[in-house]
This record gives structure tokens, C-alpha cells and sequence, in this order.
């Protein structure tokens, strides 16, 4: 998308407008307060006009209507109370409401979009836009526009209510009132674009520290302290650059909105009075209009902090509208299993691919490049190559976390592209070379794997993957709780509990991106046992640079810059002495080399 189409689609016009959508669920509740908003109107009519009556009361000397003036002037104040209170209520119930809600549209989104699109946006860049954005974009209808629309409402009312008192008194009044904040309104497209470069200085600031708090061992580890300080510090320094220039951007319309009610008090008083001294208006109408225009400034200097103010929401919706409007996974053609074996031929059973080329959205560089490939039902693959060739993108096209950009992936003769994601995901099960765990107790991180199955049916997975014993020594056992990302284990407890979800998933197909790379040959040992009794009867892709993962394999293929350019058998790409020959004669005298391996 170009920059001119971007602008085109989030102009502010078209964000109010969804905003505007947003509200339809909560029509009741927008009703019941412009219900309420009405009657505050009235109320603040009512209130302007007891003044001339009580004005009235003391020129003339009629105590008894001065008298009922002042209680009339107590019910109404008495009622503007209850309404503000109600209005309140409503107000706070529908931005809670509304908020929570959009918070949650915008988790299931993030949980539906394509993972291509969704990688190019940082983690706290995410996070800010669901939790922070979500909360401004949404107040800007349900407190900004709603506050915007109800000090319309008083300022038209008060203005025909002040022109039945005096004509020429209002028309001066108007001219006062408005003539300072229309100076303001070419401002605005100019305060809107700061907002933008202060919520993305915002989002990076957060960045960093999520980084610097993550790493928190590798800074220390590589004294990185002082790059991640400076790195920060530099970060917040544009951030607070920007920031004082949308503060200087809000006290600049503040204070000169600020002089609007004196100028009011000082025209009123003197016209007022000359109007009074000619016999052309009352004392108590020009006190019942000063009262008027009193109600009558707090809603106009509402009215232009509001438009400020709106800027930023329109700013933050337009965040949130970004990530909406990021790409979805296809959802598939509604197959949801592929047939069974008895309907299929045995030659099609397994994974096949047919000239798959892959690409991000935005980019033109192939990531794969032609890949066609087969995998018989059952088998083991090992995808190896120099980093960088495209293995880990493999993985993500098998899960569906990516789709090809051309060519297509069969399962047991079905298109994938034609099967619904979350059946196809349910044949699968991933074990990462970095473990990632919930925060919760054990139980629950292993119970995620099939959350139908029995506590028995937990407590045999972790047994297979020879993690029970360890659980048992725990505080609590399978319910003890482990932190965030399970910083209470050992990193080899931690993959074992990853195995045991894996074995708790039964899955049809195992991938295994590199279990054991980052282990010691103790806990290798004890999870490569788990690993081969979870291999068992699965077809599997195992990501992993050991050479005894390698040559087992049913086929080895070979990639380099996204293609593959060899495959076969351990034993036929020896023979052939080309990229794996070369790889495995390296791997064999140094197990760490540069060269990793995807099986």
C-alpha cells in the first residue's frame, strides 16, 4: 500500500466513521444518555432563567416569588445532580463495556492474522496497540465524541435561549466566543501528524525496555548494559523532543481557549449594562443571560479541548485499525478431515509439495523458491542447510503459519489450502528449541496439549517424557506454580514438559525444531529418549544440527537460499558428495559448526 493510499484510508474522517461502527452494540446505552444529555440541556435552561426570576424578585421587592424562585432553584440543582450522577454511570458502564470488548476482537484477530504480516510489528508494539490504543481510540467516541456532541447540544439550546433574551447581546457574544478557537481549527491536521510520530517513538521506547528486560541474562552476560542505556536514552530523548511539541501544541489551544470566558464576562457586563441604561433590557435578564453564558462558555472551551483531545484518539484508532486490518489465514473450503486411507491412494498417503514458492506480503525476494518435494505417511524428513535457507520457513508452511504465495502442499491427497486450520493443526504438535511455557502450574501447561484429557491420561505423558519424577519433587507437584515462562525450571525441565504436551496431543504429524541444541548431554540424553518413543509411528520434521538426528532420517533434503538442491538417503548423498558431504565431513570433527541442520 502507498502512502497516498494509507493516508487516503485512515484519513480522520474515515476513523470516526469506524468508530462510529464500533458503537452499534451499545445503542441502548448511547440512547439512554443523549435521553440524559437532553435533560441536563433543560435543566441548564431552567437554571439560566430562575437567575432573572430571582434578579426580578429583588428589584421589585416580591419576596414570596423570590422565595419561590430560590426553592424552584434548588430542585433544578437538586435534578442536575441526579442526571450528572446517571449520566456517569451510563458513561463508565459503556467505555468499560465497549473498551473490554474491543480488547478482546482485537486478541482474536491477533490470533487469526497471518503470522508474515504479524512478525513485522514489534512484541510491546503489539501489546501497546491492544491495551493502551484499544482504551484511547474507544474513549474518543464514548468520552470525546459523546462530551463533543452533548456540548453541541447545550451551546445550540443556550444560544437560542440567550437570543430570546437579547439578539444583539448573543450575536456579540458569539462573535467573542469564536473568534479565538477558530484560529485554532488549521492546527489541527498539523497537532494529528506529532501524535502519530508519539505514539511510534511510544511503541520503540517500550520496545527496548521489553528487550533489554527479556534479555535480561544476555545483556548482562555481554555487558551490553551500556548500549541498551544509551540505545534508551536516545530513544526517549526523540520521544520527549516529540512530546514536548504536542504539549506546547495543547497549552498553546488551552490558553488562549482559557481567555474566551473573560472576554465574555467583560462584553456581557458592558453592553449589558448599556443596554440596561438605555431601558432596553432588564437587570434580571442581563443576570439571567451573564448565568446563561456562564453555562454557556464551559461547553464551548469544552468543544475545542475536545477536538484537541480527539486528535489523539483518532491517532491511536487508527493503530488499532492497522492491526485489524492485517490479513487473516484463510479459513480453508470447509474440508476439515482428509479421507481415510481406504479412499486414498497409498502413493498420495503422506506430505507432498508441488512447486511451493513463498514470499512476504511486501517484499519480492523468494524466501522458498520451487520447492517440490513428498513424504511418505509415517517417514521422517530431515530439511538441512546453511542458516538462512529456508528451514524454518518450511516448518511454518507445514503448521500453516504461512501460506505459499504459489504452488500448493498435499495431505493424504488433500489440498491444504482447502482444509480448515484448526482441524489441520489438531494432527500436529511442535517442539521448539525454545521451550515455551504459561505462566500456571504444570498441570496446565501440559493439559494444553488436549484439554479433554483425563489427569491420568497428563500424568502418563509426562512418564514418557521423563519428566514425572522431576514434577514430583516440586512444592506442589503437577500443581506447583512455575512463573513466567517457566523461570523456576531448568531449561531441560522445560523441554521435557513441552514433550509431555506433545505426547498429551497424540499427533498424526511431529515437528522438532532443534530439541536438544541448546542442552547438555545429560538432559540430551533424556530427552532424545522421550523424543524417539513421541517419533514413533508419526511422520515427523525435525529441526536439529546433530549428526545421529540426521542420518537416520528416511530422507535428508539438502536447501540453500531457499531451494532444494539434494535429497535422499544419508548413504546416496554421501555417494554423491555434494553440499551434505561437504556439511557432514564438518559437522562430524566439529558438532558446533556454523551449519545447521532440519530433520
Amino acid at each position: 500500500m502507498s502512502m497516498h493510499e494509507e493516508e487516503h484510508r485512515y484519513s480522520p474522517y474515515r476513523v470516526i466513521v469506524r468508530l462510529l461502527r464500533l458503537g452499534k452494540p451499545y445503542l441502548v446505552l448511547y440512547i439512554l444518555i443523549a435521553v440524559a444529555i437532553l435533560v441536563e440541556v433543560g435543566l441548564s435552561i431552567a437554571y439560566a432563567n430562575t437567575f432573572q426570576l430571582i434578579v426580578s424578585g429583588v428589584v421589585s421587592d416580591e419576596y414570596p416569588a423570590l422565595v419561590r424562585s430560590i426553592l424552584i432553584m434548588s430542585v433544578i440543582v437538586v435534578s442536575m445532580s441526579a442526571v450528572f450522577m446517571a449520566r456517569g454511570y451510563l458513561g463508565a458502564r459503556l467505555d468499560n463495556d465497549s473498551r473490554l470488548k474491543l480488547q478482546d476482537e482485537m486478541l482474536r484477530k491477533v490470533s487469526r492474522v497471518r503470522l508474515d504480516s504479524l512478525d513485522k510489528l514489534h512484541t510491546s508494539d503489539k501489546i501497546a496497540r491492544i491495551l493502551e490504543s484499544a482504551s484511547i481510540a474507544q474513549a474518543g467516541i464514548n468520552n470525546r465524541l459523546i462530551g463533543f456532541i452533548a456540548d453541541a447540544a447545550k451551546v445550540v439550546a443556550l444560544l437560542v435561549y440567550l437570543s430570546s433574551l437579547s439578539a444583539r447581546l448573543t450575536a456579540g457574544s458569539i462573535i467573542v466566543s469564536a473568534l479565538i478557537p477558530l484560529m485554532l481549527l488549521p492546527i489541527s491536521r498539523y497537532s494529528r501528524r506529532w501524535f502519530d510520530q508519539q505514539n511510534r517513538l511510544s511503541a520503540e521506547k517500550d520496545g527496548i525496555v521489553q528487550e533489554a528486560v527479556q534479555g535480561g541474562e544476555v545483556v548482562r552476560s555481554y555487558r551490553l548494559q551500556k548500549d541498551m542505556n544509551e540505545r534508551f536514552a536516545n530513544k526517549v530523548s526523540e520521544f520527549v523532543r516529540v512530546r514536548l511539541r504536542t504539549l506546547s501544541i495543547e497549552s498553546f489551544t488551552g490558553s488562549l481557549t482559557a481567555i474566551v470566558p473573560f472576554l465574555s464576562v467583560v462584553y456581557i457586563l458592558g453592553y449589558g449594562g448599556l443596554l440596561v441604561s438605555r431601558n432596553e433590557m432588564e437587570v434580571g435578564a442581563v443576570a439571567a443571560f451573564l448565568a446563561a453564558s456562564n453555562l454557556l462558555t464551559g461547553p464551548i472551551y469544552n468543544l475545542f479541548g475536545t477536538w484537541n483531545a480527539l486528535q489523539w484518539s483518532i491517532s491511536q484508532a487508527k493503530r488499532v485499525f492497522e492491526l485489524m486490518d492485517l490479513p487473516e489465514e484463510p479459513s480453508g473450503s470447509g474440508v476439515a478431515e482428509e479421507p481415510k486411507h481406504d479412499g486414498v491412494n497409498l502413493e498420495s498417503a503422506g506430505f507432498r509439495m508441488e512447486k511451493v514458492v513463498f514470499r512476504y506480503s511486501d517484499e519480492d525476494l523468494d524466501v522458498v523458491r520451487g520447492v517440490s518435494l513428498s513424504l511418505e505417511e509415517g517417514r521422517i524428513a530431515a530439511i538441512v542447510g546453511p542458516s538462512g535457507s529456508g528451514k524454518s520457513t518450511m516448518l511454518k508452511l507445514f503448521m500453516k503459519d504461512y501460506e505459499p504465495s504459489s504452488g500448493r502442499i498435499w495431505w493424504n491427497g488433500i489440498d491444504c489450502s482447502l482444509m480448515d486450520n484448526k482441524q489441520w493443526r489438531k494432527k500436529l504438535a511442535l517442539v521448539s528449541q525454545t521451550p515455551f511455557l504459561f505462566h500456571g502450574t504444570v498441570y496446565d501447561n501440559i493439559h494444553y496439549g488436549n484439554r479433554e484429557a483425563s489427569e491420568l491420561e497428563v500424568i502418563e505423558a509426562a512418564k514418557m517424557a521423563n519428566i514425572h519424577d522431576v514434577i514430583m519433587r516440586l512444592p506442589d507437584g503437577y500443581h506447583t506454580r512455575i512463573g513466567e515462562r517457566g523461570a523456576t525450571l531448568s531449561g531441560g525441565e522445560r523441554q521435557r514438559i513441552t514433550i509431555a504436551r506433545a505426547f498429551l496431543r497424540n499427533p498424526d504429524i511431529l515437528l522438532l525444531d532443534e530439541p536438544t541444541s541448546a542442552l547438555d548431554n545429560e538432559n540430551q540424553a533424556a530427552i532424545q529418549q522421550a523424543i524417539n518413543r513421541l517419533m514413533k509411528g508419526k511422520t515427523c520434521v525435525i529441526v536439529a544440527h546433530r549428526l545421529s538426528t540426521i542420518i537416520h532420517a528416511d530422507k535428508i533434503i539438502f536447501m540453500k537460499d531457499g531451494a532444494v538442491v539434494e535429497a535422499g538417503t544419508h548413504e546416496e548423498l554421501m555417494l554423491l558428495g555434494g553440499h551434505y558431504y561437504e556439511m557432514y565431513q564438518m559437522n562430524r570433527t566439529n558438532e558446533q559448526s556454523e551449519w545447521e541442520v532440519a530433520t
